[in-house]
């Protein structure tokens, strides 16, 4: 049976999620080296944004975009958060009992108060038990924000338009203040730009479809285009909306990066691997659990070295991009756990279990 051109033409997009969210695993080892680091970051979240914005078709009510976010992000964001939860209280309690015994709050009351704050990170009042869960909470905020000043005007844009000059006044003022505005919001703000810039990418990045030698060619030009942006701009973070130097060149190195991984992609466009992309259709599974997954590798890997597995050890990129590679593939084990046995973790009441 042959596919039609759609089904072949969105392979990349399943590849490049996939290497997006093994550069957020990446991110999340202890490395020293600060080039790598600054560079991985300058895209890998604004990569996912701009894939969400590429697949908005831009149809939705607000009142469906609301429901239909609820159910595929925010309830997984609940049931994802309940689990790892559960997950660190054995864990601490195992390594730290006295935090139990001596201190309720700090145990039990400051984890739930981040679960509803939706932070990824901790504050005075609240501990965040798995941090990655922000980006379900902004992408959430961000879908919301956008079919909003979408609907304001669907053929000229001025909505759009305001909204954006908006996000970038909002996200400097936010910096310069140092205001935190809760449940991800000022990530959510922060990353309309880029969802604002897929939901238009779609209109033009089909006519760039050069030959294999050419994509490659690209590829390496934007590679290093990020790269040279990153080391100027310094360290960024669209989890605290830090966007390092210049918020302007934030922006242009967050889609210079993405264009590194979508002509990379596309090199593959015509290839599909029944494995990749089912690993890429439950990103979100891989999202939720690579931390405590990548905890386990790391453990297993010290182990073997003979060194404290229990340390911050500092790990090299390729030491760090090998250990993650590991981590998504023994992903596959909770994806069809979840998809078969628990699929309303994932907001889902029935899913056919999909073949590897």
């Amino acid at each position: 049976m042959i596919e039609s051109k759609e089904k072949v033409r969105l392979h990349w997009i399943d590849y490049a999620k996939l290497i997006g969210v093994w550069c957020v695993a990446i991110d999340h080892v202890y490395m020293t080296d600060m080039v790598f680091i600054n560079w991985i970051l300058s895209f890998h979240m604004p990569l996912f944004f701009i894939l969400s914005g590429f697949v908005d078709k831009g149809a939705s009510t607000i009142s469906d975009t609301l429901k239909k976010g609820a159910k595929s992000l925010l309830i997984p964001y609940m049931w994802f958060y309940i689990i790892t939860y559960v997950w660190w209280l054995l864990v601490t309690f195992r390594r730290h009992p006295e935090l139990y015994e001596h201190n309720f709050i700090e145990g039990f009351i400051k984890p739930m108060v981040g679960m509803l704050l939706g932070e990824g990170y901790h504050t005075s009042i609240s501990t965040m038990i798995n941090i990655p869960l922000w980006f379900l909470v902004a992408l959430f905020l961000c879908r919301l924000i956008f079919c909003f000043f979408l609907s304001l005007d669907k053929k000229k844009y001025f909505g759009l338009i305001a909204i954006n000059i908006l996000s970038l006044v909002i996200i400097y003022l936010r910096n310069y203040a140092q205001i935190n505005l809760y449940w991800s919001l000022d990530s959510a703000i922060m990353a309309v730009p880029f969802y604002t810039f897929g939901f238009f990418m779609k209109r033009f990045i089909d006519k760039m479809d050069p030959n294999v030698v050419s994509k490659i060619v690209l590829c390496v030009l934007f590679l290093v285009g990020g790269i040279l942006l990153s080391r100027w701009n310094g360290f960024v973070d669209m989890n605290t909306s830090n966007y390092g130097k210049n918020i302007f060149v934030y922006y242009v190195n967050g889609v210079v990066g993405a264009f590194a991984i979508f002509f990379f992609t596309r090199i593959f466009t015509n290839m599909k691997s029944s494995f990749l992309i089912y690993l890429s259709q439950n990103t979100l599974i891989i999202f939720a659990f690579h931390l405590i997954i990548t905890g386990w590798v790391k453990t297993i890997y010290l182990f073997i070295l003979g060194g404290d597995s229990h340390a911050n050890q500092v790990f090299t990129p390729v030491e760090s991009a090998v250990m993650c590679a590991i981590m998504i593939l023994i992903s596959v084990i909770p994806i069809y756990i979840i998809t078969k046995y628990f699929p309303f973790i994932l907001g889902k009441s029935k899913i056919s279990p999909k073949k590897i």
